[in-house]
């Protein structure tokens, strides 16, 4: 008997020490003991606990629907073996308190096999439960993250199949195959790859491996449908314990949309700068302090003489090129352009080769949404031919007028001409008709012949201004030409100025000429007005 209570004292101790919580009936189901864990989690102590039925100090129920879950005591005392509670169990503490558990039920039998009790043993699982609450719910976000991603997460071997640990489900709308078609071998990843990209993509990952960073590269797919797609991958390699790769892990999204815009972006961008590289005019882009030239045309060396290259390493080539008188001008531009974000002047450069030419340069600031200043830029024309033309027109219209005068002076001077001409006919008419009444001898004689000699010297000028006028009928005969041209001295010389002096050298032995003497004097004035005009300048 005393080896029997000896044993009894160490199972007692035993059950008072464990850290589940116990509980004992007897067959009926009244509780017998209750250990400090089990008075803990129920709220009820041994004492006031015995003789209770187990349902009263026992109270669970359903964890998600709080309905009321049947105790293991009747299904023990039924199949007399061990019973477990369902998951999800909730024990309500005699304060309310309620705590997720996990328990089980066995029988005490007697040796015969009678049922003595229940032994009931349970421990508390609410920190573990929460646990598992924050681990599922991270899980489904993740997984709800992923699903939505536009593209897939994957997790594979480093080897050239990239055989997969792991893929997502987004690999499905990418590459036509679903996931289990890769982790189950049914297919490998670098079956996708495109043939001309396979070594690429195998060589720009090793490398980015033995350089411990991660790897981000662009490469193309054959889908499941034959359809060739470009995907963005960026990934990096999980360290095994023994140093080397244990596996890689990344993540894949598809850029076709992405790469057919910028296919369409670079047509375009090529087809701009073939039109700029043909035009007549620089096209050029600076930094916002013009310190470095982002871009500039061809045009620039037609027009300044200078490669593009060294505009790129001396972006104040531009200023050095312009006309030392026009430098101020240059300058004055380039103030008012970080003034008002707008200039435009035209001024003179010098080639390299000592041509000087025109341009018209015009240029602005260039501003973001923001409304800071992110570049500056401009055209710069050649207007050398413009202006040259500028001046050939001024001249022209200054010899326009200069004609336009001489022909209102010609007018005025025929009609002049035309009324001393009929004055002179009464004069010389006068002066004949007295000296038909005169004797050779009579004094007054040689007056009238003088006065008559007078009025055909006048005559011949009117003549002349008439020619001049062009109001003087044709009428060419046989003449001296140096007599015409002595006659036209005095004229000439009116025509010319005093500032200039006329050398007469006449000829010797000239034939006549068959000739209207004032088709020679128009002639004569014209020589002598161009003349006059070269001497001037």
């Amino acid at each position: 008997h005393e080896a029997l209570h000896e044993s009894r004292e160490r199972h007692y101790v035993t059950l008072m020490s464990v850290g589940d919580g116990v509980i004992t009936t007897d067959p009926e189901g009244r509780v017998l003991l209750l250990n400090p864990e089990a008075e803990r989690l129920t709220g009820w102590t041994r004492e006031e606990a015995a003789g209770k039925p187990l349902e009263e100090i026992f109270e669970i129920v359903n964890e998600d629907t709080g309905q009321p879950v049947e105790t293991p005591l009747v299904k023990i005392l039924r199949d007399k073996k061990v019973v477990g509670l369902a998951n999800h169990t909730l024990l309500i503490a005699r304060d309310g308190t309620k705590r997720s558990i996990a328990d089980s039920g066995a029988p005490i039998l007697a040796p015969d096999g009678e049922i003595l009790g229940i032994v009931l043993v349970f421990r508390d699982q609410t920190e573990e439960r929460r646990q598992e609450k924050t681990i599922a719910d991270q899980n489904r976000k993740l997984s709800m993250l992923i699903s939505n991603l536009p593209g897939f997460v994957y997790r594979c071997k480093n080897d050239p199949d990239w055989t997969l640990l792991f893929i997502s489900e987004g690999c499905r709308k990418i590459t036509g195959h679903p996931p289990e078609a890769f982790t189950k071998g049914e297919i490998t990843y670098g079956d996708l790859i495109h043939p001309e990209d396979r070594e690429r993509v195998w060589e720009e990952v090793q490398k980015a491996l033995a350089e411990g960073r991660k790897f981000q590269l662009e490469y193309r797919i054959v889908t499941k449908g034959g359809e060739i797609r470009w995907l963005w991958e960026q990934g990096e390699g999980i360290p095994a314990k023994d140093g080397g790769i244990e596996a890689l892990e990344g993540f894949i999204m598809d850029i076709t949309s992405r790469k057919a815009v910028e296919a369409k972006l670079q047509e375009s961008r090529e087809r701009f700068d073939l039109l700029v590289g043909r035009l007549n005019d620089v096209i050029w882009r600076a930094t916002p302090d013009g310190s470095h030239i982002l871009e500039v045309n061809h045009a620039f060396t037609t027009i300044y003489g200078h490669p593009e290259e060294a505009l790129h390493a001396n972006p104040h080539l531009w200023l050095e090129t312009v006309h030392p008188e026009d430098r101020e001008i240059a300058e004055e531009s380039d103030r008012r352009l970080r003034e008002t974000g707008r200039a435009s002047a035209e001024y003179r450069i010098v080639r390299p080769d000592g041509e000087i030419r025109w341009i018209r340069d015009r240029k602005s600031l260039i501003y973001d949404e923001a409304g800071n200043v992110i570049e500056m830029g401009g055209i710069v024309a050649d207007i050398t031919e413009e202006k040259v033309q500028g001046a050939q027109q001024a001249l022209l219209e200054a010899q326009l007028i200069q004609a336009q005068k001489i022909e209102a002076i010609g007018r005025l001077a025929g009609g002049i001409a035309h009324d001393f001409n009929n004055m002179l006919s009464v004069i010389l008419g006068h002066s004949e008709l007295a000296m038909m009444k005169l004797t050779s001898t009579d004094p007054l004689r040689a007056r009238f012949e003088e006065i008559a000699k007078a009025a055909r010297r006048s005559a011949d000028l009117t003549r002349q201004l008439l020619a001049f006028a062009r109001k003087q009928t044709i009428v060419p005969r046989v003449i001296d030409v140096n007599d015409t041209v002595s006659g036209m001295l005095e004229m000439l010389q009116r025509l010319i100025g005093e500032n200039i002096r006329i050398v007469w050298k006449p000829g010797g032995n000239l034939w006549p000429v068959h000739l209207d003497p004032a088709q020679l004097d128009q002639i004569l004035a014209n020589l002598a007005v161009n003349a006059r005009d070269a001497i001037e300048g």
